[in-house]
């Protein structure tokens, strides 16, 4: 697949762990910025450190310029990433401070959140990505979060020769126990 996902795939972590209430547009410009991001999260209930298992799914793999055999290679190289991920320890920082870090560089890089809304625990999300072609990737996210967990779901779209590039994944994180 040529949509740019590692971008778009960090940033979605980051925007999982969000929780205010109402559009974080706090200025009404169409771009969130790091600060309104920033902004957005300081009110939510955060998630305890320790350590979690992270999961992924994917839920469609779409390409018109690739062949089958290739989109199943992307298909099987996703879900083996996420199956052998081990658990990782996540400190305050990296669950709070260091996600925010994560949303702040890709701000600056090749994605641009243009909204995003959060009530209690769901969190919803869109942001425009540049693709490796020079073309633009629609990238939404959806998630939940409590305190031990986060589940979102990501589907990014980019038009294609011949029709569209779709990815749509499910990324979970599970508190597993306190770090050792």
């Amino acid at each position: 697949m040529r949509i740019v996902l590692a971008a778009p795939i960090a940033l979605g972590l980051a925007l999982a762990a969000c929780g205010e209430t109402g559009s974080a547009d706090a200025d009404g410009d169409g771009v969130i910025s790091a600060e309104e991001m920033t902004a957005a999260v300081a009110d939510r209930e955060p998630m305890q450190p320790g350590n979690y298992q992270l999961s992924m799914e994917v839920l469609e793999l779409e390409d018109p310029e690739s062949s089958p055999e290739e989109l199943q290679q992307a298909r099987a190289f996703f879900e083996m990433m996420g199956s052998m991920a081990p658990p990782q320890c996540m400190t305050e920082e990296d669950l709070n401070g260091g996600m925010m870090d994560i949303a702040e560089s890709m701000q600056n890089g090749d994605c641009e959140v243009t909204s995003m809304n959060s009530a209690g625990s769901n969190m919803n999300a869109e942001m425009s990505c540049q693709s490796d072609g020079g073309g633009t990737a629609t990238v939404t996210v959806d998630s939940t979060q409590t305190a031990t967990s986060s589940e979102m779901t990501m589907t990014a779209v980019e038009a294609a020769e011949g029709g569209e590039r779709r990815l749509s994944m499910r990324i979970g994180m599970e508190r597993t126990g306190d770090c050792s």
